[in-house]
């Protein structure tokens, strides 16, 4: 999404995604663990979701991404924007005005230069991987997370500090902004500096 590759995405915009960082789950089944041992032996489950505290919309998803790419400099095409819309001849429009020509004209201009074209072909797999995901990005779900609650609410205030684990205290600006660029370094191999090149058209 910040790269500007994925322009759209078939899903309301105040739709929820129960999105969890990965410390916070193990954190929790830390917590929930201990808990276990030394409680009654009553089996509890544990949702550990960010939906009925501390909600993140696809809108929010949205902003997020365009605001870091922008910042840091992380698209590789022009004004990153990515629209969320339900509607079918939209979310067609946008894939084949915004989404696909500005990809087959930069594999063009790429053949043009002797170089291997490659930005289709990237397309192609984010299709691919959007439309398994499709059924999770269109609708949402609620869960519950009582149970989550209560337990954090027998930790004392150093456990709090030792082991993090409640969703209600996540900052999804902060987060996103570190989640950005930690896949833009070690999961796409872009340093930092080049990136910060990338942002200077938008000074």
């Amino acid at each position: 999404l910040c790269k500007g590759l994925l322009r759209c995405l078939d899903t309301q915009p105040s739709n929820v995604i129960d999105f969890i960082p990965a410390d916070i789950a193990v954190n929790l089944s830390i917590v929930a663990a201990a808990k276990c041992h030394v409680d009654t032996p009553k089996i509890r489950v544990y949702n550990c979701c960010s939906g009925p505290t501390n909600p993140m919309t696809f809108k929010m998803l949205s902003d997020y991404c365009h605001e870091n790419s922008i910042k840091h400099g992380l698209h590789w095409f022009p004004y990153p924007k990515i629209f969320l819309s339900t509607n079918r001849v939209f979310l067609k429009i946008v894939r084949l005005v915004l989404q696909f020509l500005p990809l087959f004209l930069a594999d063009m201009w790429l053949k043009i230069r002797g170089k291997q074209p490659r930005f289709v072909k990237m397309l192609e797999k984010l299709t691919k991987v959007e439309k398994t995901l499709h059924f999770f990005i269109k609708n949402q779900w609620q869960f519950e997370n009582h149970n989550v609650e209560a337990l954090i609410s027998t930790l004392s205030p150093s456990d709090r500090v030792q082991f993090p684990c409640d969703p209600s205290e996540i900052c999804w600006k902060t987060h996103f902004e570190d989640y950005c660029l930690g896949i833009d370094k070690y999961l796409m191999n872009t340093s930092v500096k080049s990136a910060n090149i990338n942002s200077g058209m938008y000074k």
